[in-house]
């Protein structure tokens, strides 16, 4: 350990090795001599890189800027101690710092200093902690600041960072805002409460369709079966099955391929569903004679004249459809509300031409099914037990509903109540079938057999043909009454 003496020797031999250098330098008759004895900062420290002697505290030396190349400092620690009652400021060295020509330092302490403050801590050469992830420095004054937390919808990762980060289009900040997460997805889900819902019925659905059909394969030669039509009721539990499948897609999360698919199988099922129906119900209305339209009605209802009509029915809906597909297809389109949620929906079209063909395709889809409620309803009053007239009618008016019920809130509305009303108005469609076609007849073939028979049939035919001549018969019995009074 060196005394402060040694060290202001030391200092004062340096300047006078460089006075030296000066004067060793430059002669008398110099005209510059008076000026470099008055010297300037840069010319001391010149002079000072030059000086290189063995002093009292080691080898000396100086490097361009005036820095000392070797230097040995003590560290001393201030520490009150207390002797007799009294206290008294002591210096206690603590440490070393070593730094030689090669530039080498080393820094090592030998006793723990004792920090003169209230929690005995090192301080702080600082006015605040460092802002914690999450918040960012304003700065308050040069050398001091205050922490801010970050905006919602940026981010800060980063201790003591000056600045927010903005997160990305398609995320969010995190409540502590130290990262940016994924915004979440808005779409109804298999997840969700009310995705929850839509897959039981769609199952308790399909349960019962399978059931159904099981039934009537069955019992298939009985007279029930044979009467309502036994290839036509397959065909229709078919497209209940193909209802509740789509059901079950509207569900997925949108895709361009989702997208594509939804649209046709929706207009392709109905119009499957439509066509079968109205072919029902012309046979029922050829059979018992029963007048559609201004007292026209059908005398024969052949196999090939059924199959032109379903024919003709598909081909008409393919003539809009596939140009609309090809031309325009359904896509999925992704809105994004800032910071809340993404939800992506598929959009029928996204030219004029493709809204054109969509608008034609619902417009058909809309005339049939008011076509066909028209019709059964004509034929409501057919006996229920030979061909669930009253019952197609329902039927007729369940999906005609339905129709009308979605595609205003399609055309007009956005979000995931859309989908709720899409799966809900199609469930409401397959239950109507179900429930208004084929439960009555399950019920019949299972628990009153005895209404299942020839007989029976045949009784309820031959009273609906008598009650029907009478109401023939009775306008003109009257006429002729009033004609002869006169």
């Amino acid at each position: 350990m060196h005394s402060a003496t040694s060290y202001i020797i030391d200092a004062v031999y340096s300047v006078a090795h460089a006075f030296d250098i000066l004067v060793k330098e430059s002669s008398m008759t110099d005209n510059d001599y008076q000026r470099k004895l008055n010297t300037n900062i840069n010319v001391m420290q010149r002079l000072l890189s030059r000086v290189n002697f063995v002093g009292l505290t080691g080898n000396i030396s100086f490097n361009k800027v005036g820095d000392r190349e070797s230097a040995f400092y003590d560290i001393f620690n201030l520490q009150v101690q207390e002797a007799a009652n009294t206290k008294r400021v002591k210096q206690v060295l603590v440490g070393k710092w070593e730094e030689n020509e090669k530039r080498n330092k080393r820094l090592y302490f030998f006793e723990q200093i004792h920090w003169n403050s209230p929690t005995g801590s090192p301080p702080k050469s600082e006015c605040l902690d460092q802002c914690s992830p999450g918040t960012r420095k304003s700065i308050t004054s040069p050398c001091c600041w205050q922490c801010v937390p970050c905006p919602r919808g940026t981010m800060n990762p980063i201790a003591g960072s000056a600045t927010c980060i903005e997160c990305p289009r398609r995320k969010q900040s995190n409540e502590a805002r130290t990262e940016c997460v994924n915004l979440p997805l808005a779409n109804l889900k298999y997840s969700s409460a009310g995705g929850i819902v839509i897959l039981v019925f769609c199952a308790f659905g399909i349960i019962a369709t399978l059931f159904s059909f099981a039934v009537i394969c069955r019992f298939w030669n009985t007279p029930i079966v044979k009467a309502s039509n036994r290839e036509f009721s397959l065909v229709l539990l078919v497209s209940i099955l193909l209802l509740l499948t789509l059901v079950v897609i509207n569900l997925f999360e949108p895709t361009d391929t989702i997208c594509k698919i939804i649209y046709p199988w929706r207009y392709i099922t109905y119009n499957f569903c439509l066509s079968f129906l109205l072919v029902k119900i012309l046979r029922i209305s050829s059979a018992f004679q029963v007048p559609i339209a201004h007292r026209y009605t059908i005398s024969s209802l052949t196999n090939r004249m059924q199959a032109v009509i379903v024919i003709t029915m598909h081909i008409l809906l393919l003539f809009v459809l596939l140009p609309w597909l090809f031309l325009d297809p359904p896509t999925n389109k992704e809105y994004i509300l800032s910071d809340h949620y993404i939800f992506i929906e598929c959009r029928a079209y996204n030219l004029v031409v493709g809204q054109i063909l969509f608008l034609v395709t619902c417009s058909y889809i809309l005339l049939q099914t008011g076509f066909c409620a028209f019709c059964s309803f004509k034929i409501r009053n057919i006996p229920e037990n030979f061909s669930e007239a009253k019952r197609i009618a329902f039927t007729m008016y369940i999906f005609l509903f339905s129709v009308l019920a979605y595609h205003p809130v399609e055309f007009s509305m956005d979000g995931w109540y859309v989908t709720v009303v899409d799966c809900v108005t199609t469930l409401l469609t397959a239950y109507g079938f179900l429930c208004c076609i084929f439960l009555p007849k399950i019920y019949i073939v299972l628990f009153r057999s005895e209404l299942n028979n020839l007989r029976n049939i045949r009784h309820e035919v031959t009273q609906f043909s008598f009650e029907s001549s009478a109401v023939r018969v009775n306008p003109v019995f009257d006429s002729t009454l009033q004609h002869g009074q006169t």
